[in-house]
């Protein structure tokens, strides 16, 4: 998908300092993407990791922190902390923008051809109801 409204919006927020993507394109149940981080750690800044990925096959699902500060990177006396994210199902996130009416020509990984076709939902981000 394109990452690139996401990364600027990142890039445009308060404190925000390093900015990846994990991959280069969906990644298929049974495989792993990783990138690495060299993360240097800078006087007088909190460092914390956020991280967000779009559900597929789905019109608009996700996961994401919600909190921006739930994962420190550092502790206050500089010791890294490692992280390790979990994500279920029922953490799964409604972006709002599209129905959720799986229709493969407005399902991304089902047949869409381009973003953004299904009916607009003009909604804001809730749970997912579920597929």
């Amino acid at each position: 998908g394109n990452n690139a409204p996401i990364a600027a919006e990142f890039a445009r927020s308060s404190g925000a300092v390093w900015d990846g993507t994990v991959g280069d394109g969906p990644i298929c149940p049974g495989e792993k993407a990783y990138i690495p981080f060299e993360i240097e750690l800078l006087p007088n800044t909190v460092h914390y990791f956020s991280y967000a990925s779009m559900i597929l096959p789905s019109n608009d699902a996700f996961v994401s922190n919600g909190d921006p500060k739930a994962f420190p990177i550092f502790s206050a006396s500089g010791d890294f902390l490692p992280v390790l994210v979990r994500s279920t199902g029922d953490m799964a996130l409604d972006g709002g923008t599209e129905l959720n009416d799986e229709i493969p020509k407005n399902t991304a990984f089902f047949g869409q051809m381009t973003p953004n076709t299904g009916s607009d939902e003009n909604g804001l981000v809730k749970l997912h109801p579920g597929f």
